[in-house]
């Protein structure tokens, strides 16, 4: 399980394009399904109603960032965007998310916050882009996902979303 945040549906359609672009010199671009930015990542978790009661009880504001830094993960094998100077607001959701696991029990990783989107995975050298569109992303709420791992790849399952100010009500997807 994670948190994260999914992009709006335009936003993950301009990231999957560059995924694709980036994929075009050796890798495999993430699913449009499974574009997504992780804020935390949990681990296995067997009753989430502690994460989503958390969760639910943020109250920070909607923001947008933009994205048009791309990077590599040379040990992963990952090739990623993300923003080119830290988002304030992005870090503070980050770390109210870590800190609604860190309450409910759940570790997690134990990694430091790098905000980026995989875009494609078994890359063999850094991607070299000319250009690099700038997107910008309105972010209104953030996720709670299960990870499943079927034979032919991950699938990212939303369990709830959880608004921030300014975005819609919370609602649990795993119950509709």
């Amino acid at each position: 399980m994670f948190f994260g945040i999914r992009p709006p549906d335009d936003v993950a359609r301009r990231l999957h394009a560059l995924a694709r672009t980036v994929a075009r010199s050796g890798g495999r671009p993430v699913p449009l399904a499974n574009i997504h930015l992780t804020l935390h990542f949990l681990g296995q978790v067997a009753d989430t109603a502690c994460l989503q009661r958390g969760a639910a009880a943020i109250t920070l504001a909607s923001f947008t960032m933009k994205v048009d830094r791309v990077g590599f993960f040379p040990r992963a094998r990952v090739a990623w965007v993300g923003p080119p100077v830290p988002v304030p607001a992005l870090i503070t959701l980050a770390g109210a998310c870590r800190g609604v696991a860190v309450h409910c029990g759940v570790e997690g990783d134990g990694r430091d916050f790098v905000p980026h989107v995989t875009l494609a995975r078994k890359v063999r050298q850094p991607p070299r882009l000319a250009n690099v569109p700038t997107i910008f992303w309105p972010v209104d709420r953030f996720q709670l996902f299960w990870s499943r791992n079927h034979g032919n790849g991950v699938e990212y399952e939303v369990v709830a979303e959880f608004p921030l100010r300014g975005g819609p009500a919370s609602r649990c997807l795993a119950d509709a």
